[in-house]
């Protein structure tokens, strides 16, 4: 009698089980593409999405008139239905498409992005979405032609300065928020008919520790537009390369 109690308790267990686990699977998305729609990673309970990151696809800025992308990449490559991303821009001189599809099996994609005209300089945020996860990126669309740039302002290394050969020097002047690119030179003479460097950078810092000798050199910056017009260039300050 005893046995056989104990067999019915152990029958009644074993029933209750199979419910409980029938049940969670129930709960369960069928497929990769029901975790996508719902947003989920398919890892436990780390529901962070498929989205792994959203950055400028060419240059980190645009330019008025012109069309660039976005880079978006993906965790694990699309299921089989596929993948449909919504985008938006904070600013309607960038415009996005309103929804942008990943074919199956891709890990990324290019979306278009194109710039109107501005005036001035303006950072513009592109945001995209994927069910409910989002992720951003923020470009600087320059207008193509600027014309009002005043002088830079030279900061380091001081008029005068002195150095050793192979010593790391930092050159620094104040950024403009509507130049695409800084024009930096070097000179052996305060004319500049002698020009030793010259770089265009996307940066107001430039440091190096490239020097072609001993004595007195000449720097100077001028802001330029993304046609490359240039504006003013800065006064001309001068240092010295002394031997280590």
């Amino acid at each position: 009698m005893f046995l056989f109690k104990q067999n019915i308790f152990l029958l009644i267990a074993a029933i209750l089980a199979f419910t409980a686990c029938t049940k969670n699977n129930d709960l369960q998305p069928s497929s990769q593409e029901e975790i996508a729609l719902k947003g989920g990673s398919g890892g436990g309970g780390n529901n962070t999405g498929f989205l792994q990151s959203v950055v400028p696809g060419g240059a980190a800025n645009l330019i008025s008139g012109k069309t660039d992308s976005i880079f978006v990449s993906f965790t694990q490559p699309a299921p089989a239905a596929g993948w449909t991303l919504t985008l938006t821009s904070s600013n309607a001189a960038v415009t996005v498409p309103a929804t942008f599809f990943v074919k199956a099996g891709l890990t990324s994609v290019y979306v278009p992005v194109s710039a109107s005209t501005v005036a001035s300089a303006v950072n513009v945020t592109i945001t995209v979405k994927l069910s409910a996860q989002s992720k951003s990126t923020t470009i600087k669309l320059f207008p193509l032609t600027y014309s009002s740039f005043p002088a830079p302002q030279l900061q380091s290394p001081g008029n005068g300065s002195k150095f050793g050969l192979q010593l790391l020097v930092t050159f620094d002047w104040n950024d403009n928020n509507n130049a695409y690119l800084y024009d930096f030179q070097v000179s052996k003479d305060a004319n500049f008919s002698a020009v030793l460097l010259e770089l265009y950078l996307p940066t107001s810092i430039y440091p190096t520790n490239w020097f072609d000798g001993t004595g007195t050199r000449y720097w100077r910056v001028c802001f330029l537009d993304a046609s490359q017009n240039g504006g003013p260039w800065s006064q001309v300050n001068n240092f010295e390369i002394k031997p280590q």
